[in-house]
């Protein structure tokens, strides 16, 4: 990276940015589910913000937890805001993105791989380990064997 190329990227460049994305994100998925008829159900981006808030919320806290230190949305209201901006953004973007119709589990899923694989290889395996092992066993039909 060229001395010029460092000095125009900063961490209040960067926060700016995902201030300034979150926020067009979220205007454009307000707008598309009251005006422009989006054909998700309307619960889609709660439940995918919830999921992806969640995720990593719980992936934060075991992170700090095992290196030691703090976890970095601690420190105030605002800094607990900046520090979900990330999954916000992911969370709307799943919620625009995917049709999954009125099954939110599958907005929950993917919702979660985002965030997760965002971390390291470990969060992605360990989302995949719980849709191969709880979900989908209880989602896919399982078909019927004929006896003829």
């Amino acid at each position: 990276m060229t001395r010029a190329a460092e000095t125009r990227w900063t961490p209040e460049r960067r926060l700016a940015g995902l201030w300034r994305f979150a926020i067009a994100i979220s205007i454009v998925n307000l707008l598309g589910h009251t005006l422009l008829g989006f054909e998700q159900p309307a619960a889609v981006p709660f439940v995918s913000l919830a999921t992806a808030y969640g995720v990593e919320l719980l992936l934060e806290a075991i992170s700090a937890w095992g290196m030691g230190r703090p976890p970095r949305y601690r420190g105030g209201p605002k800094q607990f805001v900046e520090f979900l901006l990330s999954a916000h953004i992911s969370a709307l973007a799943v919620g625009m993105l995917l049709y999954a119709n009125d099954q939110l589990w599958l907005v929950v899923f993917a919702s979660a791989l985002a965030i997760a694989s965002k971390m390291n290889s470990y969060g992605r395996q360990s989302v995949l380990e719980m849709w191969f092992l709880w979900v989908a066993p209880r989602r896919l039909p399982v078909q019927a064997s004929s006896s003829r």
